[in-house]
């Protein structure tokens, strides 16, 4: 049986990963959004193009892709903050 103490340091590394993966998720995102902004897509008469989203492999409209990617930014955040309560919890033990 495993000690406890390499059972914590274990879910903490997977605690790490898992955070990290959010946070690359939720960086891809936000420089997406700000890719689009800059080139004048997400501007109120832009023409509307397809351009892929990332994360996904599918081609949507300009406003429809921003907005996916919007809410990979969110809820990347979410999951951010599950996993810093995470690693609080296992701080405690």
């Amino acid at each position: 049986m495993a000690e406890p103490k390499d059972l914590l340091l274990e879910n903490l590394k997977e605690t790490l990963k898992g955070a990290e993966r959010y946070f690359v998720s939720g960086g891809v995102s936000a420089l997406f959004i700000l890719l689009l902004a800059v080139r004048g897509q997400l501007a109120a008469r832009a023409v509307e193009q397809e351009v892929k989203v990332p994360f996904v492999d599918l081609n949507a409209p300009t406003f429809g892709a921003a907005l996916i990617a919007l809410a990979i930014y969110i809820l990347s955040g979410c999951q951010i903050f599950s996993f810093i309560h995470h690693l609080e919890r296992i701080k405690k033990n």
